[in-house]
């Protein structure tokens, strides 16, 4: 048998050095990435969460104010807002205003003008990257007897 045979079949079998340092930092590198992974779905859920509940209060502000009757319809809304107190601070979080206005409007040309009413709904809240999201809506409600005229 010849001496440089031998040598290579009783050689050790495995991994050498720099096949394990690779192996670990890719290992190190996978397990780095799926922790941020996972915190970035976190923050992530919790920012839509947030915006979510927001868009729910500003929802049922629209569906109070439709169902309430036109004759009662008014500026009675309260501001609505939610604070948060950090370190000494009261920050507001989120808010809400109603504002309602008349407007004439003649559908016909030289008849009388109905008066509709336009309700504008503003909410606007803070976001977890520091920025603020706000959402408009407008309502035009219409006297009982000009919803169904027919």
């Amino acid at each position: 048998m010849n001496a440089s045979r031998a040598s290579r079949l009783a050689a050790p079998r495995g991994f050498t050095l720099i096949e394990g340092v690779i192996a670990s930092f890719i290992l190190a590198i996978s397990v780095i990435g799926t922790i941020q992974g996972l915190n970035y779905g976190f923050v992530i859920v919790k920012r839509a969460q947030h915006e979510t509940e927001c868009e729910m209060k500003c929802i049922t502000r629209v569906e109070r104010v439709m169902t309430t009757p036109y004759v009662n319809l008014t500026n009675a809304f309260p501001l609505e807002f939610v604070g948060i107190a950090k370190k000494g601070q009261v920050t507001t979080d989120w808010w809400c205003r109603t504002v309602v206005a008349e407007t004439n409007y003649a559908p016909v040309a030289g008849t009388d003008p109905v008066v509709f009413k336009r309700v504008d709904i503003t909410a606007q809240w803070n976001t977890y990257g520091g920025k603020q999201r706000s959402v408009n809506y407008m309502i035009l409600r219409a006297p009982v007897e000009m919803r169904n005229p027919f």
